[in-house]
């Protein structure tokens, strides 16, 4: 079965009198947002926004708004109808989604969640990435070794000597990965420069906890 353009849920979902338009936060008077996760301009003779994918962050909407004639910004299009229909959240709230489709930006889709409340959804809806998944790339006891070298060192550097891609490294520090183990993201002094000397010839991080732990 196609899915409906707009909202990515199943076909003739989004009837035009049927949803609820609520001002943007920021841009009133500008934009609008519905609970059906469409986003419309009030300047002008006003229009629908083209929404587009964040490969990047699991396919998840984000629209473009301007801020002024010349300047315009990115903004999460589930974090937009979240904040104009469920108000503002909590210091450690996220959206959260229900269904684990994060391209499904219906309000009823939607909540404020911690980001432990998170995991457990992923861990309900079966797609839970930490240690007990088989598409896990690292164990916990890694994922803290890179957590503490975080502290210190930058993500690219971390990522070289311990055979780590850059990526899984920015998750961890910024309290993405493995949010089961309650890490936290990382806040560190401002690091050396760039130019550094070349590394040193280091063991893979598995065989490197294998030794520790002997």
């Amino acid at each position: 079965m196609s899915v409906c353009t707009i909202c990515g849920h199943r076909p003739h979902t989004c009837i035009e009198g049927a949803e609820r338009w609520l001002p943007v936060v920021g841009f009133e008077g500008r934009y609008e947002v519905s609970d059906y996760g469409r986003v419309r301009s009030l300047l002008g003779r006003g229009r629908i926004m083209t929404q587009w994918r964040d490969a990047k962050r699991g396919g998840r909407f984000k629209v473009s708004l301007m801020l002024t004639d010349t300047s315009s910004r990115s903004l999460w299009v589930h974090r937009l109808v979240a904040l104009a229909f469920l108000g503002p959240p909590a210091p450690d709230q996220e959206v959260a989604h229900w269904n684990g489709v994060a391209t499904d930006n219906r309000l009823e889709n939607l909540r404020w969640a911690t980001r432990l409340e998170n995991a457990a959804d992923s861990k309900r809806l079966g797609t839970y990435s930490g240690q007990r998944s088989s598409n896990a790339k690292l164990t916990d006891d890694e994922a803290l070794e890179v957590w503490r070298l975080c502290h210190t060192m930058s993500d690219g550097r971390i990522g070289r000597m311990l055979g780590v891609s850059m990526g899984a490294v920015r998750a961890i520090r910024e309290g993405r990965g493995f949010v089961h183990l309650n890490l936290g993201p990382v806040v560190r002094p401002k690091l050396v420069s760039r130019h550094q000397p070349p590394l040193p010839p280091q063991a893979p991080i598995r065989d490197r906890l294998r030794d520790r732990d002997a």
